[in-house]
């Protein structure tokens, strides 16, 4: 985390999704939070997956409850506005164990988030592909 947080400081970035955080419920909040940044977390309750999205605090966003409920139980989807752009983040773990129905199921929510979002542009960003 302090490897991470010293990173962030240097590139100043806007947004940063990390997939398979690996975290429980146990773990709070104060543990993985960045100064100057919202953390928006989705955990899977087991071993594996999870995911957190940092935002900028100057940088105003909101969970897309309707997206990140959806079936496919590992993305998180953020409503951004920059400036006077609507802007839907998508942050997805697909595990290289993952069935068909599950791919899917992402398939499905990507497809909705592209095609339903009143957003002017669509960040989709994650771990997605299958390991060789």
């Amino acid at each position: 985390m302090s490897e991470l947080c010293e990173r962030v400081i240097v590139e100043n970035y806007g947004l940063i999704g990390i997939a398979e955080t690996c975290v429980t419920d146990l773990v709070n909040d104060a543990e993985l939070s960045i100064d100057g940044y919202s953390m928006f977390r989705k955990d899977r309750g087991t071993r594996g997956g999870g995911l957190i999205l940092y935002i900028k605090n100057t940088i105003r966003a909101r969970v897309n409850e309707d997206l990140t409920n959806s079936k496919f139980a590992e993305s998180l989807w953020c409503n951004v506005k920059i400036e006077h752009q609507r802007l839907l983040v998508g942050l997805c773990y697909r595990s290289p164990t993952s069935t068909v129905e599950n791919d899917e199921e992402l398939l499905s929510v990507m497809e909705k988030a592209v095609l339903q979002t009143t957003a002017h542009h669509v960040l989709i960003m994650g771990d997605l592909f299958p390991r060789n």
